[in-house]
């Protein structure tokens, strides 16, 4: 389509994930409207040119495995992600308490949303399910359930709930 203009440059220090995602997007649906059938090659200097200078240099970087397009934009997708701090999630985790009047249900749920950052380890499901029991029976803020849950030797996450 004649007339189509490329998104904007790139400004990476002021990007998040999502934002590079939107802007893949619209670089990509621009290649679709140009009806432009670029390899690899001329896509990755597309990809340079529109990103501008700053993207140039975080290329650069990258420690690619091949020259594939999509390799590229894997890697750069990467790059936008944030690191996840694993001793933090587990803290933030470990001390999350159920608040006054909430129903165990959203508690539960809480407790595994947060769970999911935590990275437990190898047999990540069933550790990460036995940390959810674990905290959800140490917060259920009801004395007699709490000591009842606590009779039982094998409690299964479903169980407990």
């Amino acid at each position: 389509m004649a007339g189509t203009k490329p998104p904007g440059i790139l400004y990476p220090n002021e990007l998040t994930i999502s934002d590079f995602e939107l802007w893949y997007e619209a670089f990509t649906d621009y290649l679709t409207l140009t009806g432009d059938k670029a390899d690899d090659k001329k896509k990755r200097r597309l990809f340079l040119s529109i990103g501008g200078m700053e993207m140039r240099r975080i290329v650069k970087g990258l420690t690619l495995d091949d020259d594939k397009f999509d390799t590229l934009i894997t890697a750069v997708k990467k790059y936008f992600q944030p690191v996840k701090n694993i001793i933090l999630e587990r803290h933030n985790f470990f001390n999350m308490y159920r608040e006054r009047d909430e129903e165990l249900n959203v508690f539960l749920l809480r407790l595994k949303t947060q769970s999911e950052l935590c990275d437990f380890g190898a047999s990540e499901e069933s550790v990460k399910n036995e940390m959810v029991r674990d905290q959800f029976i140490r917060c259920v803020n009801d004395t007699k359930i709490t000591e009842h849950l606590l009779t039982f030797k094998n409690l299964t996450l479903s169980d407990t709930v």
